[in-house]
């Protein structure tokens, strides 16, 4: 609540000190398409069996925007983007229920994010710097969790995971790994962003900001089915955003 509280008063601030700065020709509105290679991790509250080994994932987020222009140099975006994000872990494991052998998952997750932004643009010339910072809204559609063995791994049943992949698909599935299990449905993170706007002629021009987006409520819901606390998982990623807008 303190941050919308803050982020609302830098925006009713900008508000009012563009009404004497706004020319009267001022294109106020602008759409456009973005996408977005994005590298993916997660940091969580405590060391359990499933983080000591993490590795990054590579990701994607692709979508499309609206911006209102409050002035020249500031315009409020908002967004529905398509995203593929996730981690892995690797690791060599040996007890009663596995033989010794080398076990990695890759999770998967797919969301719909929509995010709030503020735009704040500087320079006057065809290419001008932009910042931009705000809040997404993470609604997870869909993730899966991909399991490989090798290179002899028999479970106690006697099922033989040499060189196959069994993928456990739905996070509802009664056969879903412990992080899809307990993966919330709505999450939010802040991003922020810093680049360059080409202005390529008075309608079109392109953006290219490195970005970075940081979960801000855990990925985990408190308690598993036991009663058990769950801890506490924050999904980031890092990406290169490329964008063509046209203003109107």
């Amino acid at each position: 609540m303190k941050l919308l509280a803050f982020a609302s008063l830098i925006f009713i601030s900008i508000c009012l000190s563009g009404q004497t700065e706004t020319p009267p020709h001022l294109k106020r509105f602008s759409i456009g398409v973005n996408l977005s290679p994005d590298y993916c991790y997660r940091t969580t509250d405590k060391q359990t069996w499933y983080n000591e080994d993490d590795l990054p994932k590579l990701g994607v987020t692709i979508g499309a925007n609206f911006n209102y222009f409050i002035t020249k140099k500031y315009a409020l975006e908002i967004g529905i983007n398509y995203a593929n994000r996730g981690d892995q872990d690797s690791w060599h494991y040996d007890n009663s229920s596995l033989s010794a052998g080398y076990k990695k998952y890759i999770y998967s997750a797919e969301y719909i994010d929509i995010p709030i932004k503020m735009n704040l643009l500087y320079g006057k010339k065809n290419i001008r710097f932009i910042s931009s910072f705000g809040i997404v809204a993470n609604l997870l559609m869909k993730s899966s969790s991909r399991l490989y063995c090798t290179p002899s791994n028999v479970y106690p049943n006697g099922t033989d995971f040499t060189g196959v992949t069994e993928i456990f698909a739905s996070k509802k599935s009664d056969r879903s790994l412990f992080k899809n299990t307990y993966s919330k449905t709505l999450t939010f993170s802040a991003v922020i962003s810093a680049g360059i706007d080409v202005k390529l002629n008075n309608r079109w021009s392109m953006q290219l900001k490195p970005t970075a987006m940081h979960a801000i409520s855990s990925a985990f819901k408190n308690n598993g089915d036991n009663g058990d606390a769950m801890a506490k998982e924050y999904r980031w990623s890092v990406g290169l955003n490329m964008g063509l807008n046209y203003r109107f």
